[in-house]
């Protein structure tokens, strides 16, 4: 299926909403630094890779993004002439030198401002001229939130696991990850909607929540989506070998969805060997000559029950497909923190049963 024609924007608006998140968290008074401490010297200019730069690189990089996607988005001034990236950047140079001193929480407050009308100057604008985009931006940073807002002591709060993982949010962003399907992947829309919902059960649980490697595996988790959702990488190429024969659970699950037509399928058959057989050996008796005739002139015929099987069985066996790679997709894209007792084969089937819980409806509502 072809992209819709406005695929390039709407992936744009989404990376908009992905680094206005960022930009947000990584100016924090206490910010995340997923980035690894023991990185090589700098010794004759040596160029790093993306994840070998400093911390401080990482937030100038995230706010240069932020202000080239609001230039191509058209979102980056308004009416009145504010131009935003230029003047968050400013604040956020200022900022970064008295960090760590008294000063800092109102340079800090003085940012989180101006960031606050940014955003909300980008979802009128993008609401006015396209509802996919405007989704798409609030769907890219309301999934990067996830962990650039995270302040994984707080409760209650709206930096806290339960709201920003919690019922209603998780919902939104299933929604719009509903919405934009068109524009993704088959598979990823499912896959995401599937680890948004395991991602949630993590964040209502007080003692998995906790383990120490949570914010590390909720930071791969969202490079994942990153990924899929931004860089257009296809799900199934995630999936591990020989994963279906492995996990017979997720078989299991997509084949009781298909009960009644796999019931259909199999009186279909049983219907083409009665109507087989009665053709070719019980052609000496009256009633079944009769009966042949009857159904005959109903329509049914072998041809047409092959016919008819032959299309469902293609429908069911597509279907099947595609519901056991969902569920075999969301468990091998979702990075889970390790609960205490369980091993790896244990977390990854807690991983597919999490995400079978997904919702993925795209109602008409804004």
């Amino acid at each position: 299926m072809a992209a819709p024609a406005d695929a390039d924007k709407v992936i744009e608006a989404l990376r908009l909403g992905w680094y206005m998140a960022e930009v947000r968290g990584r100016n924090r008074l206490d910010p995340p630094k997923p980035e690894s401490s023991d990185l090589p010297s700098r010794l004759d200019h040596f160029l790093p890779l993306r994840n070998e730069r400093k911390s401080e690189e990482r937030r100038i990089e995230a706010q240069v993004v932020l202000s080239a996607l609001a230039l191509r988005l058209n979102v980056a001034q308004d009416s009145k002439g504010n131009d935003f990236p230029q003047e968050v950047d400013g604040i956020a140079k200022k900022l970064d030198l008295v960090r760590g001193t008294s000063g800092a929480l109102a340079q800090w407050e003085t940012l989180a401002n101006k960031l606050y009308y940014f955003d909300a100057h980008i979802q009128d604008t993008l609401s006015a001229s396209s509802d996919s985009q405007a989704t798409a931006y609030l769907l890219g940073r309301g999934v990067s939130e996830t962990y650039w807002a995270l302040d994984v002591h707080a409760t209650d709060t709206a930096t806290s696991w339960t709201f920003l993982l919690g019922s209603e949010r998780i919902t939104e962003l299933s929604r719009g990850v509903a919405r934009l399907s068109a524009y993704f992947n088959a598979y990823t829309a499912p896959a995401v909607a599937g680890s948004l919902a395991a991602w949630h059960k993590v964040a209502t649980d007080s003692a998995w929540r906790t383990q120490s490697d949570a914010p590390r595996c909720l930071y791969l988790q969202i490079r994942r989506w990153y990924g899929l959702l931004v860089l257009g990488q296809d799900p199934s190429s995630l999936i591990k070998p020989y994963a279906i024969l492995r996990s017979w659970r997720a078989v299991v699950h997509a084949l009781s969805s298909f009960a009644f037509q796999l019931t259909t399928l199999g009186a279909s058959l049983g219907l083409i060997v009665g109507l087989s057989f009665l053709a070719t050996y019980g052609k000496t008796s009256a009633w079944v000559n009769t009966l042949l005739g009857l159904v005959s002139a109903l329509g049914v015929t072998v041809a047409a029950v092959q016919a008819r099987m032959k299309n469902t069985a293609t429908a069911i066996l597509a279907r099947l497909r595609r519901d056991v790679y969902t569920d075999l997709v969301a468990g091998d894209i979702t990075y889970l923190p390790v609960q205490p007792g369980k091993n790896d084969k244990q977390m990854r089937k807690i991983a597919i049963q999490a995400s079978q819980d997904r919702e993925l409806k795209a109602d008409a509502s804004p």
